[in-house]
């Protein structure tokens, strides 16, 4: 089977609060788009899991932990081939490790039958990390809670993306590590729920925002660089996804968003030309 893993962006993105066990409460508004990884899974009965991939990258452990997961929870007895085809930066904040552990649940639960539902789909998902559920969800979703309570949004907003991740990592564990010690304005994420319904994107420009640009901008100046630069190829709105560092700008026409990316100078690891 051959399935796309899709990437996000967070059209909003708040820490509202410190658990007792350590993980942060977050609100955000998430947005799937069509810049993905290709997966292409067989299963076999060897019970052996294999990956080849163009790209050697941590975050590929969750493709093989999710076969695992999978066939560990349905107590089907086999192994399974992938080949993944890495187009999402890694560490950037667009969700692709997520969105490829996602697929590979998706992908064997169809093999199989569909013998786990949504729910328990989702619930395995967030065993392997706070974003799997959304990327198995897809759409457009409110994320509460450590970002596993989604509930989707029939959001009328439709625009191109130019995405572009600086050449730079930020570790997320330090992001949030940081955000504890410092005051920030909150974004008003029920005012950007709303203005996604209604496909306002002045209302929506006037409440949203990524509180982590609050602790990675002071110390990559690269991230408003490159802000600036989406700006000024007509970008409609810019923001920093997730805790960084991928930077997209909506357009509303693919061929701005295409000169945005082409004529970008500095230097990047990835990105490219996607759509909601």
């Amino acid at each position: 089977m051959k399935i796309n893993a899709n990437a996000k962006i967070n059209l909003g993105l708040d820490v509202v609060g410190k658990r007792s066990d350590g993980y942060h409460e977050v609100s955000m508004l998430m947005q799937e788009v069509t810049l993905c990884d290709k997966i292409e899974i067989t299963q076999n009965k060897s019970g052996i899991i294999n990956l080849e991939t163009n790209l050697l990258s941590d975050e590929n452990n969750i493709v093989c932990k999710a076969a695992k997961l999978f066939f560990e929870k349905t107590g089907i007895e086999a192994g399974c081939n992938i080949i993944l085809e890495k187009n999402i930066p890694v560490c950037a904040g667009l969700g692709g490790g997520s969105a490829d552990g996602a697929a590979v649940l998706r992908a064997l639960n169809e093999i199989n039958g569909f013998p786990l539902d949504m729910q328990e789909l989702l619930k395995l998902g967030l065993s392997l990390g706070a974003d799997v559920p959304f990327c198995i969800l897809g759409g457009t979703a409110r994320a509460e809670g450590i970002g596993e309570k989604l509930t989707p949004v029939a959001s009328k907003l439709d625009f191109w993306v130019c995405l572009i991740k600086p050449d730079i990592d930020i570790s997320t564990p330090l992001a949030y590590k940081k955000i504890d010690t410092i005051s920030f304005p909150h974004p008003d994420i029920e005012k950007v729920v709303e203005a996604a319904k209604k496909g306002d994107i002045s209302l929506f420009s006037q409440h949203t925002g990524n509180v982590f640009e609050y602790v990675c901008c002071p110390e990559h100046k690269e991230i408003d660089i490159i802000k600036a630069h989406l700006k000024s190829a007509g970008a409609i709105f810019t923001m920093m996804s997730g805790s960084g560092p991928a930077v997209f700008g909506l357009f509303s026409e693919q061929q701005s968003a295409l000169y945005a990316f082409e004529s970008y100078k500095g230097s990047f690891q990835g990105g490219g030309v996607c759509k909601f």
